[in-house]
């Protein structure tokens, strides 16, 4: 996707922040981990966007009902005017139904991947009557469907 002209950029949510779990020096160090990893393959990630809340976790701070928590879109708008991103010319690639919904609220292109959480995910997916522009089986798969779009 680098090599192609694309931004790449995460949009993840962290809710485990909010929980307690880990804290955000902690997912910090995760996509410091993931930028190095990349780097090394020569692959990078533009920018990562993460959402920290939860409603019904994290008190003041960290328990709010946000605009950045998927499937809504507040990361996909600050990426967008960020980067001064044409959304209806990009794709949501994930594995959870969350982030299919939040490609189709956004007016981007879906690609449902199968690996993680997809195959069950898939059902939620179905059963909620949302049906994604692209399925693939990983997401080696997914970006040569991006590619030949």
């Amino acid at each position: 996707l680098n090599d192609a002209g694309f931004l790449v950029v995460v949009v993840t949510n962290q809710s485990g922040v909010a929980r307690g779990y880990f804290t955000e020096d902690d997912v910090a160090k995760v996509n410091d981990k993931m930028f190095f990893d990349l780097n090394v393959a020569g692959a990078f990630v533009d920018a990562v966007y993460y959402c920290p809340h939860h409603t019904d976790f994290g008190g003041e701070k960290y328990g709010i009902d946000c605009n950045c928590r998927k499937p809504k879109v507040g990361m996909v708008v600050k990426a967008q005017e960020e980067f001064e991103i044409d959304i209806n010319e990009s794709f949501v690639v994930g594995d959870h139904k969350g982030d299919i919904e939040l490609g189709k609220n956004a007016g981007a292109k879906t690609v449902h991947v199968l690996t993680g959480h997809g195959v069950e995910e898939s059902k939620k997916l179905e059963e909620a009557g949302i049906v994604p522009d692209c399925t693939s089986d990983d997401l080696l798969s997914a970006i040569q469907y991006i590619l030949k779009a």
